[in-house]
């Protein structure tokens, strides 16, 4: 259980970092985009002005070239931008799957724990059983000496009540309302 948990934190954490990178890289998008945006007014500001004034339509070849790679960056900076996503997926898929197990192993030992609970009070009723024949083996002793007592001419001594049933159940129900009379349950 303690491994799904060191799992699912390492994997939160690499989610972390992934997407501290990514909010990096949007920074550079824009970033870049800004200076894209930039060259792209120059050279339609140079277009313009030549197409004004001198009819004739040449821009630098400097200034093309570096929205060529103004562009190229752009790009590059969109294909990283995707991988980080999906890099995010894989790692979320990832959490949900190592919470899943997690949960399931949790939910196993919670299961199990709760048959140990049934079994204790199986071995408990159980118990009740063989305490519950045990007094009727007293109780039927104590009768058989009241009676001897009584048969030498001594006032039969009192016994305590038998149970009303020999049925295990009404007899754990009968002990149950007297707890219940007694306040104690």
């Amino acid at each position: 259980m303690e491994q799904g948990n060191v799992k699912t934190t390492r994997l939160i954490d690499q989610l972390a970092k992934v997407m501290s990178e990514e909010t990096r890289l949007d920074e550079k998008m824009r970033e870049t985009q800004a200076q894209l945006s930039c060259i792209k007014k120059k050279i339609s500001d140079t277009l313009a002005h030549r197409y004004l004034g001198e009819g004739n339509i040449t821009v630098e070849e400097d200034l093309m070239k570096t929205e060529q790679t103004y562009e190229r960056l752009m790009q590059a900076l969109l294909d990283m931008k995707k991988n980080f996503e999906h890099q995010m997926r894989s790692l979320d898929e990832q959490i949900v799957v190592a919470n899943v197990t997690h949960l399931r192993e949790v939910f196993e030992e919670k299961k199990g724990q709760l048959a140990d609970c049934l079994t204790g009070i199986d071995q408990k009723v159980l118990g009740c059983l063989a305490h519950v024949e045990e007094y009727k083996r007293i109780h039927s002793e104590l009768h058989e000496l009241s009676e001897r007592l009584r048969g030498l001419g001594v006032d039969s001594l009192e016994i305590p009540d038998r149970f009303r049933s020999d049925d295990l159940v009404e007899v754990l129900n009968d002990r149950i309302q007297h707890l219940r009379f007694q306040g104690r349950l």
